[in-house]
Protein backbone atom coordinates (compact mmCIF):
# COMPACT_ATOMS: atom_id res chain seq x y z
CA UNK A 1 0.00 0.00 0.00
CA UNK A 2 1.22 3.42 -0.96
CA UNK A 3 1.93 6.32 1.60
CA UNK A 4 -0.42 9.27 1.71
CA UNK A 5 1.05 12.40 1.77
CA UNK A 6 -0.19 15.44 4.27
CA UNK A 7 -2.10 18.10 2.40
CA UNK A 8 0.37 20.62 3.78
CA UNK A 9 3.56 18.55 1.94
CA UNK A 10 0.99 18.66 -1.27
CA UNK A 11 0.01 22.27 -0.93
CA UNK A 12 3.56 23.86 -0.35
CA UNK A 13 5.16 21.31 -3.09
CA UNK A 14 2.46 22.90 -5.52
CA UNK A 15 2.73 26.11 -4.29
CA UNK A 16 6.81 25.89 -5.00
CA UNK A 17 6.12 24.80 -8.63
CA UNK A 18 3.50 27.23 -9.45
CA UNK A 19 5.78 30.33 -8.20
CA UNK A 20 9.46 28.80 -9.63
CA UNK A 21 8.25 27.07 -12.68
CA UNK A 22 11.17 28.72 -15.20
CA UNK A 23 13.68 27.68 -12.52
CA UNK A 24 12.40 24.42 -12.21
CA UNK A 25 11.94 23.57 -16.06
CA UNK A 26 15.59 25.12 -16.56
CA UNK A 27 16.85 22.55 -14.03
CA UNK A 28 15.34 19.57 -15.59
CA UNK A 29 16.45 21.20 -19.62
CA UNK A 30 19.69 20.99 -18.36
CA UNK A 31 19.50 17.77 -16.99
CA UNK A 32 18.17 16.29 -19.68
CA UNK A 33 21.41 15.93 -21.54
CA UNK A 34 23.21 14.57 -18.57
CA UNK A 35 20.30 11.72 -18.51
CA UNK A 36 21.57 10.88 -21.83
CA UNK A 37 25.01 9.89 -20.53
CA UNK A 38 24.28 8.65 -17.11
CA UNK A 39 20.74 8.34 -16.11
CA UNK A 40 21.79 7.32 -12.59
CA UNK A 41 24.00 10.58 -11.58
CA UNK A 42 21.58 13.01 -13.32
CA UNK A 43 18.84 11.68 -10.75
CA UNK A 44 21.57 12.19 -8.12
CA UNK A 45 22.51 15.54 -8.64
CA UNK A 46 18.72 16.32 -9.37
CA UNK A 47 17.78 15.27 -6.40
CA UNK A 48 20.60 17.03 -4.72
CA UNK A 49 19.60 20.30 -6.08
CA UNK A 50 15.72 20.46 -5.36
CA UNK A 51 16.60 19.37 -1.76
CA UNK A 52 18.61 22.69 -1.92
CA UNK A 53 15.80 24.49 -3.95
CA UNK A 54 13.62 23.56 -0.93
CA UNK A 55 15.23 24.60 1.34
CA UNK A 56 16.17 28.30 -0.21
CA UNK A 57 12.80 28.89 -0.96
CA UNK A 58 10.67 27.29 2.04
CA UNK A 59 10.96 27.59 5.40
CA UNK A 60 10.54 23.42 5.99
CA UNK A 61 11.12 22.80 9.92
CA UNK A 62 12.76 19.30 9.56
CA UNK A 63 14.77 18.00 7.01
CA UNK A 64 12.23 15.17 6.65
CA UNK A 65 9.49 17.42 5.82
CA UNK A 66 12.12 19.11 3.34
CA UNK A 67 13.16 15.65 1.46
CA UNK A 68 8.72 14.90 1.46
CA UNK A 69 8.53 18.55 -0.36
CA UNK A 70 11.57 17.29 -3.13
CA UNK A 71 9.87 14.31 -3.55
CA UNK A 72 6.49 15.32 -4.29
CA UNK A 73 8.18 18.13 -6.85
CA UNK A 74 9.70 14.80 -8.85
CA UNK A 75 6.36 13.77 -8.74
CA UNK A 76 4.46 16.73 -9.76
CA UNK A 77 7.50 17.41 -12.97
CA UNK A 78 6.74 14.20 -13.78
CA UNK A 79 3.17 14.61 -14.25
CA UNK A 80 3.27 18.19 -16.25
CA UNK A 81 6.53 17.26 -18.54
CA UNK A 82 6.08 13.56 -18.92
CA UNK A 83 2.74 12.41 -18.75
CA UNK A 84 0.92 15.74 -19.30
CA UNK A 85 -1.72 14.89 -16.98
CA UNK A 86 -1.90 18.60 -14.99
CA UNK A 87 -0.84 22.00 -16.93
CA UNK A 88 0.89 24.81 -14.99
CA UNK A 89 -1.76 26.99 -16.12
CA UNK A 90 -3.83 24.86 -13.95
CA UNK A 91 -1.29 25.07 -11.38
CA UNK A 92 -1.10 28.91 -11.51
CA UNK A 93 -4.50 29.45 -11.07
CA UNK A 94 -5.35 27.31 -8.60
CA UNK A 95 -2.71 28.38 -6.19
CA UNK A 96 -2.68 32.33 -7.46
CA UNK A 97 -3.62 32.92 -3.82
CA UNK A 98 -0.39 31.55 -2.45
CA UNK A 99 1.78 32.51 -5.01
CA UNK A 100 4.09 35.83 -3.53
CA UNK A 101 3.31 33.93 0.58
CA UNK A 102 6.28 32.66 2.40
CA UNK A 103 5.76 28.53 1.91
CA UNK A 104 6.39 25.81 4.56
CA UNK A 105 5.14 27.04 8.13
CA UNK A 106 3.13 29.34 6.78
CA UNK A 107 0.96 26.88 5.21
CA UNK A 108 -1.66 25.45 7.31
CA UNK A 109 -3.15 22.25 6.95
CA UNK A 110 -6.00 23.28 5.38
CA UNK A 111 -3.63 25.28 2.29
CA UNK A 112 -4.73 28.76 3.58
CA UNK A 113 -1.78 30.92 3.81
CA UNK A 114 -1.57 32.28 7.73
CA UNK A 115 -0.93 36.06 8.07
CA UNK A 116 2.11 37.58 8.65
CA UNK A 117 1.13 39.99 10.96
CA UNK A 118 -1.24 41.56 13.10
CA UNK A 119 -1.91 44.00 9.70
CA UNK A 120 -2.86 41.10 7.46
CA UNK A 121 -5.16 39.86 10.19
CA UNK A 122 -6.86 42.67 10.56
CA UNK A 123 -7.43 43.32 6.78
CA UNK A 124 -8.91 39.72 6.74
CA UNK A 125 -11.16 39.77 9.13
CA UNK A 126 -12.19 43.20 7.89
CA UNK A 127 -12.89 41.55 4.14
CA UNK A 128 -15.06 38.81 5.91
Amino acid sequence: MARIRPRAIKIAARTIVANYWEYLQELYDKLSTLEDVDRRLAGEIKWEMLKRFVDIVAEAPSKKVRNRIAGYIVRIMHQILELERITIDELKQKYAALIGKPIGRAITAQGEAKPESEEEEEESTEES
